[in-house]
C-alpha cells in the first residue's frame, strides 16, 4: 500500500472515530503537499552541506542535456521542474561557476579572473540561465552549445485517485500519485501531516490502527 493511501486510511479512521473533523480528499493531499514542499525546502537549503540530505533528496536530482538551439549565445532555457541548480557542466564535463546576478557584470569584466574556457561561469535568472564564454564542441552542422545540466525537481504532488459509490470513498492504491520521498522519511512525513490536521498521534486506536495497515509505529 503506497504511503498516500495508508495517510488517508488514518485520517478517515480518525474521522470515523471522531478524533478529529472531516477532511476531504483533496484537502488532504493538499496538507500532504504542503508537506512534502516544506521538508523539500528545508532540505534544499543544506543539500550541497549533508550527505544524508543529499540520499534523501535523491528522488528529485535529474542530469539533463541542454542544447541551445535558438542561437550560440549561451543562453538556455530552464527545465520546466527546474528548482534548485546542483551542477553545471560542458559536455566534456568542464564544471560551469554558478554566479549571483549581482556579481555577474563585475566578474564578466575582471581583469584578473574572467570568465574563460578553463573557468567557465554561468548565472540564472527566472527561466533561462546564461553560459560564458560559450564552448562548442559539436561538429558542424549541429553547431549549438551545449551543457550537462544537474538541479533538483520540483516534487510532483502526491494525488489519492479514487471514486464514490453510494457515499463511500472508494481507493484505487494503483492508480494514485506516490509520495516521491524514500521510505526513509515516510514515517516524518506522515506525522506531519497527521498532527497538521489535528490527529493525536498518543491515541491508542490511531497506532493500533497505522501498525496494522504497515507501516511503523506512528511517533
Amino acid at each position: 500500500m503506497k504511503l498516500i493511501t495508508r495517510i488517508h486510511n488514518i485520517v478517515n479512521f480518525a474521522v470515523n472515530k471522531g478524533f478529529t473533523g472531516y477532511h476531504s480528499p483533496p484537502e488532504i493531499d493538499n496538507e500532504i503537499y504542503a508537506v512534502i514542499m516544506d521538508t523539500y525546502n528545508e532540505f534544499a537549503s543544506e543539500y550541497a552541506k549533508n550527505s544524508r540530505i543529499r540520499d534523501y533528496m535523491a528522488p528529485f536530482l535529474v542530469t539533463e542535456e541542454k542544447v541551445d538551439k535558438s542561437s550560440t549565445d549561451g543562453s538556455f532555457e530552464k527545465p520546466d521542474k527546474f528548482e534548485h541548480s546542483v551542477l553545471l557542466q560542458h559536455e566534456d564535463l568542464t564544471e560551469i561557476e554558478e554566479i549571483d546576478n549581482a556579481a555577474w557584470a563585475f566578474r564578466i569584466k575582471d581583469p584578473v579572473s574572467p570568465p574563460s574556457a578553463e573557468y567557465p561561469i554561468c548565472k540564472f535568472n527566472s527561466t533561462t540561465f546564461s553560459i560564458l564564454p560559450v564552448k562548442n564542441t559539436a561538429a558542424p552542422p549541429v553547431a549549438y552549445p551545449k551543457v550537462l545540466l544537474t538541479y533538483l525537481k520540483t516534487p510532483t504532488p502526491a494525488v489519492l485517485k479514487y471514486t464514490v459509490q453510494n457515499g463511500r470513498i472508494i481507493v484505487n492504491d494503483a492508480g494514485s500519485t506516490e509520495i516521491e520521498f524514500g521510505p526513509l522519511l515516510h514515517n516524518t512525513i506522515r506525522d506531519k501531516v497527521l498532527s497538521a490536521l489535528g490527529i493525536n498521534l498518543r491515541e491508542p486506536a490511531i497506532v493500533e490502527y497505522s501498525n496494522a495497515i504497515g507501516g511503523s509505529k506512528v511517533q
